[in-house]
C-alpha cells in the first residue's frame, strides 16, 4: 500500500479501471481520505459492474460502490444457461433501483418479461441502452418506463415496424439508434410522427428475397420519420451469386434519400455475402460510389462495404 501510496493520481485512475466497481471499493474505499477522493471521481473513472446471478445476492450488503457505477451490465447466464425466469426477472428488477447514476444499462440474452423496473424515476441519468436479444416481442415496450428523458443511444436486436413507431414517440430525445429490422409486408397501416432529434441510425436487414437494391418495402418508413438524420448505415445480407441486381440499381434508393432524409450526410450500404464468387469487388464499389454521385453529387462521403460471410 505504500508503494501506491507515493504514485500521483493520474497513475492511480488508470490503475483503477482495471477494477471493477465493487472490487475496487472493497480494495481501497475508506483507506484514507485521497483515495475516497479517487475512487468516487465517477465521470473519470466511469467504473463497470456486471450483476450477474453469483453476485446479486452480495451487493445488497455491500452499498458503498453502488452510486458510483456508470456502466452496468446485466447477465441472465449462469454457467452459459439462462436462468429461471423468476430468478431473472428478480435479478433485475430487484437490483436495478440501487444503481441510480448509472449512465450505459447493456441487457445480455433474454428479456422475458416487461423491464417495468426502468423507468425515469428508477435510472434518471441513462443516456445509453444495449439489449442484445429481445424476448416477448413489440410489447416489451409497451410500458411506462421506456420514457427515459435523458436517453440518447439505444442499440436493439431484431424488431418490427410496431415497436419501431413506439419507440420513436416514447424517446424523444434520442439521437443514435442502432436496430435490425423484420421484413414488412404491408405498410398501408403505418405512420409516425417526426423525430427531429435523431442524427445517426443504422439499420440491418436480412431478408435476401427481395431483389432491391436496399431491400423490401421495410427501409423507406423507417426513413420517413427522421428528416434530420444525418449519418445512415444499412447492413444488408445476401445469399446469391450475381449481387448486380442488389448493388447497381440505386436510383430508387437515393430518390427514397433525397425525399425525406435532406440533411444526411454520410451514407454506408454493407452487404454481407453467402456467396461471392464470380464478382470483383472493387469493381461493384466503384460503380456503386459513381452511382451515387451521378444521382446525387452531395453525398460524396456514400460508401459501399461487401464482406463474404
Amino acid at each position: 500500500m505504500n508503494c501506491l501510496e507515493v504514485l500521483p493520481n493520474e497513475i492511480l485512475l488508470e490503475i483503477f479501471k482495471y477494477f471493477d466497481a465493487q472490487q475496487l471499493f472493497q480494495a481501497f474505499y475508506n483507506l484514507n481520505f485521497r483515495f475516497n477522493q479517487l475512487i468516487q471521481s465517477f465521470n473519470q473513472l466511469q467504473l463497470t459492474f456486471c450483476l450477474t446471478k453469483s453476485n446479486c445476492q452480495e451487493i445488497d450488503n455491500d452499498k458503498n460502490f453502488q452510486l458510483y457505477v456508470h456502466t452496468l451490465k446485466v447477465d441472465p447466464l449462469y454457467n452459459g444457461k439462462n436462468l429461471p425466469f423468476d430468478i431473472s426477472r428478480r435479478l433485475f428488477s430487484d437490483n436495478l433501483s440501487l444503481f441510480r447514476n448509472v449512465r450505459r444499462l447493456k441487457c445480455r440474452y433474454s428479456i422475458e418479461f416487461k423491464l417495468a423496473a426502468l423507468t425515469s424515476d428508477t435510472l434518471p441519468y441513462l443516456e445509453k441502452l444495449q439489449i442484445y436479444w429481445i424476448g416477448g416481442g413489440n410489447d416489451i415496450f409497451n410500458g411506462e418506463w421506456i420514457l427515459l428523458p435523458s436517453l440518447r443511444t439505444l442499440k436493439l436486436a431484431v424488431i418490427g415496424l410496431s415497436l419501431y413507431r413506439s419507440i420513436l414517440s416514447k424517446c424523444n430525445n434520442l439521437r443514435n439508434f442502432v436496430f435490425a429490422i423484420t421484413p414488412a409486408y404491408d405498410i398501408t397501416s403505418f405512420s409516425v410522427l417526426s423525430h427531429n432529434n435523431l442524427r445517426r441510425m443504422e439499420i440491418t436487414s436480412d431478408n435476401t428475397r427481395s431483389r432491391s437494391s436496399f431491400g423490401d418495402m421495410t427501409v423507406e418508413p423507417c426513413l420517413s420519420c427522421v428528416p434530420n438524420l444525418e449519418r445512415l448505415t444499412i447492413n444488408r445480407g445476401f445469399y446469391t451469386l450475381d449481387l448486380a441486381p442488389y448493388f447497381l440499381d440505386f436510383d430508387c434508393f437515393i430518390t427514397i434519400i433525397n425525399i425525406h432524409l435532406p440533411l444526411l450526410q454520410r451514407l454506408l450500404f454493407h452487404g454481407k455475402v453467402s456467396r461471392s464468387e464470380g464478382f470483383n469487388k472493387d469493381v461493384i464499389r466503384k460503380e456503386f460510389e459513381e452511382k451515387v454521385k451521378e444521382v446525387d453529387n452531395r453525398r460524396s462521403t456514400a460508401r459501399l462495404a461487401i464482406s463474404s460471410a
